[in-house]
């Protein structure tokens, strides 16, 4: 594999930061903070190339590009292993692509939601993902049961919605390691590289009786496992278009 195709050569001035460098879009897509930073001037001796270079390009900003995507998959695969390591109930780890790594989506199983008092499971949560590298990256998390598909935005959206508390739901995170590019810091916290995180939860609250936990109302959920199959094998005769 050609690990490079556009060889750059020169020199970096110590002294010389004349040259402004920006304002550049970022990952979070907004334009760096004050337009830009005096940078030092890099003076170019020599150029290297094969004819028709490919020369990969992140053009980061608003959502979905690169970052997001390259960012979001391997971030949820990396917190995933890194849960399953730690015998965390967890059964899917997923960034959407849409919350430019903003937003991490933990499910667990169901039965772990059922089993009690939920404050510790995400204690644990915040616990090993304050230790984790690649947690660093994400200030917001939303731990759901795993009936969520999380990468469904429309299903994620409306069960955040429904079944996070406004006063309950929110387990803080404080002095986390924080990338200063998040748009919603301080002054104070982007220079420290640190602020608040939140968890929010959404599992079931510890005196929910078994059968008073939410059901879903939905043909995937409500419907018995033979109709769903015989409606689907028959959803064209009915004279609906293939799905």
């Amino acid at each position: 594999m050609r690990m490079y195709e556009i060889v750059i050569e020169g020199t970096l001035s110590a002294s010389n930061i004349a040259s402004w460098e920006g304002p550049m879009g970022e990952y979070s897509g907004y334009l760096a903070p004050k337009g830009g930073v005096a940078s030092p001037v890099f003076n170019v001796s020599a150029l290297t190339f094969r004819n028709e270079p490919i020369l990969p390009v992140v053009a980061a900003g608003e959502p979905i590009e690169e970052n997001h995507t390259c960012w979001g998959l391997t971030v949820s695969a990396q917190i995933l292993w890194e849960l399953r390591r730690a015998d965390f109930p967890v059964t899917m780890c997923f960034i959407p692509f849409q919350s430019v790594a903003h937003w991490l989506v933990v499910t667990v199983n169901c039965a772990a939601c059922t089993s009690g008092d939920s404050t510790k499971l995400v204690e644990e949560l915040g616990r090993l993902l304050s230790q984790s590298r690649a947690g660093s990256f994400i200030p917001k998390v939303i731990l759901a049961s795993d009936d969520l598909d999380p990468t469904n935005l429309d299903e994620l959206v409306w069960f955040f919605a429904t079944r996070n508390h406004p006063e309950h739901g929110q387990h803080l995170l404080r002095g986390e390691k924080m990338l200063p590019l998040v748009a919603f810091l301080t002054e104070a916290e982007r220079k420290a590289a640190r602020g608040t995180k939140v968890i929010y939860n959404c599992l079931p609250p510890a005196e929910c009786a078994p059968d008073l936990l939410p059901k879903r109302s939905s043909f995937r959920f409500a419907w018995p496992k033979e109709i769903q199959e015989r409606v689907l094998k028959n959803w064209e005769r009915y004279g609906f278009p293939k799905c």
